[in-house]
């Protein structure tokens, strides 16, 4: 406790002391042009601050601190009115790139390290936001790649033939399965059913609506080659099986 009556007394008789000065005196105090000095104090006269002000007689003036011009750069930016004064504030600077790289570093935004000068001022200027395409002028080149795309989508398109023409229709296909599947049942090996599947060259769309025509089952997951052999050994077969129950 002796400690702390101690503080308060120093406290008190600090105040006491400040009380007893003028405004030069506290404004010197304050502006660092004036010192304390402590000065013994006679026991009789206990009311007697011991410290007292000394004006120095010759003050050093004080070392003037210098601005960052980038810094005040960043704080005229976040406080500007409008885009068009950030813009005109911008020119009238005359930053280098990497000046205005670390402005917009130091303000916190992000993807400008590969902007040139001109598209870097207009993005500190709108602080960040994507520029219009009236601004950056490119807003033609972009309508002229989307001409220049519907243009060739266009030309693909014409030059693809539609479905009507390219492909034949359903009821055709089961035309050419049907009489495919005849022609096999007509034949007396398998060699030369095998040629006339060779010749007509049928995909495995084709193969599998002349085994519909066969009345083949399970033969959706085939390959071509099986599919084939499956499709012969059912017609031939199936001649076969005919004729001898003729002859019988």
């Amino acid at each position: 406790m002796n400690d702390l009556r101690k503080l308060i007394t120093l406290h008190a008789r600090w105040y006491e002391f400040l009380e007893r000065q003028d405004d030069a005196t506290l404004a010197a105090l304050v502006g660092g042009t004036a010192r304390l000095a402590i000065v013994p104090g006679d026991d009789a006269d206990a009311d007697t601050p011991r410290a007292a002000a000394a004006v120095d007689p010759d003050p050093a003036p004080p070392t003037p601190r210098l601005l960052d011009p980038l810094q005040t750069a960043v704080h005229t930016l976040q406080t500007a009115d409008s885009v068009e004064d950030r813009r005109g504030y911008l020119a009238a600077l005359g930053f280098s790139v990497p000046d205005l790289r670390t402005v917009a570093k130091r303000c916190g935004l992000r993807g400008y390290s590969r902007l040139p000068r001109p598209e870097l001022l207009e993005f500190l200027a709108r602080g960040g936001a994507e520029p219009t395409p009236a601004a950056t002028g490119l807003g033609r080149p972009a309508a002229a790649d989307a001409g220049g795309a519907t243009a060739e989508k266009g030309s693909r398109s014409s030059m693809t033939p539609t479905s009507d023409t390219s492909r034949p229709s359903d009821t055709s296909r089961s035309a050419d399965a049907a009489a495919v599947a005849a022609r096999l049942r007509q034949t007396e090996t398998e060699e030369e059913g095998a040629a006339y599947l060779e010749a007509q060259d049928l995909d495995r769309d084709g193969l599998l609506a002349v085994a519909a025509e066969l009345r083949l089952t399970r033969v959706a997951r085939l390959s071509r080659p099986e599919l084939r052999r499956r499709v012969l050994k059912q017609a031939i077969g199936a001649r076969r099986k005919f004729a001898g129950l003729r002859k019988w």
